[in-house]
């Protein structure tokens, strides 16, 4: 299909931990506080893949941002490794790109950096892989996703190659940055949270069909799918 893959860009929320139904819960529950009201879903999925304050500045006054952010950080402070799990076969997946000679980790995800931190040193695996210097976060000063500037920080960084490298994430935001690095992307499969349906094989369709109007290069069912094309060397 293409050369071999050297370098594993991860998002993280609904791609290495499966954290979203706390996530989406911390933040309505946030907002609802604050407006006196909750938000749609509809319109709160809209904000997904924007920075937790970037996600409150599309519902709330500039004055009330700082409290919605200190709350978010309290909260995500004081969450347990049980509450934001590693989905299955992650582990499996980070350990193999951790041990191996020929490929390279990091990670770019949305949510703040207090919070990433938080949640990476809950994980041996994560802990292991991913030290500060080798993460971007949403609050770092890089223009948010869909922009591409972070991941094109990582490859400046750390002189890998956009052609040996890519992006794998739940989120069509992920695959806007991939594509604006000129990296590849790797459409994560295996978070049903927000997939409609009511069986696990229906909300697989429907996660496996969002992605037809975008531009991705792969699909992974699952974190040991994309294990084994890796040791596979990609075909």
């Amino acid at each position: 299909m293409f050369g071999p893959v050297k370098n594993v860009i991860f998002d993280l929320d609904g791609t290495l931990i499966d954290s979203m139904p706390g996530a989406v819960a911390g933040l309505k529950g946030i907002l609802k506080k604050v407006l006196g009201a909750p938000v749609s879903d509809e319109e709160f999925t809209k904000a997904l893949g924007k920075s937790p304050r970037e996600i409150f500045a599309c519902f709330l006054e500039e004055a009330s941002l700082d409290e919605a952010v200190e709350d978010w950080n309290h909260l995500n402070l004081n969450t347990t490794s049980d509450q934001v799990p590693m989905f299955k076969g992650v582990s499996e997946l980070v350990s193999f790109l951790v041990e191996s000679n020929a490929h390279n980790l990091a990670l770019y995800t949305g949510r703040d950096r207090k919070g990433a931190e938080r949640f990476i040193s809950l994980h041996e695996p994560l802990r292991r892989g991913l030290s500060p210097d080798l993460i971007r976060c949403g609050d770092d000063g890089f223009k948010p996703k869909p922009s591409g500037e972070a991941v094109k920080d990582i490859l400046s960084k750390f002189a890998w190659s956009p052609e040996d490298t890519i992006f794998v994430g739940d989120h069509h935001h992920d695959c806007g940055s991939a594509r604006e690095a000129g990296v590849k992307f790797g459409a994560a499969l295996w978070d049903e949270f927000l997939s409609q349906g009511n069986t696990s094989r229906a909300k697989f369709k429907g996660n496996w069909e969002r992605w037809d109007a975008h531009n991705v290069d792969l699909r992974f069912n699952t974190p040991i799918t994309f294990l084994n094309w890796l040791k596979n060397d990609q075909g």
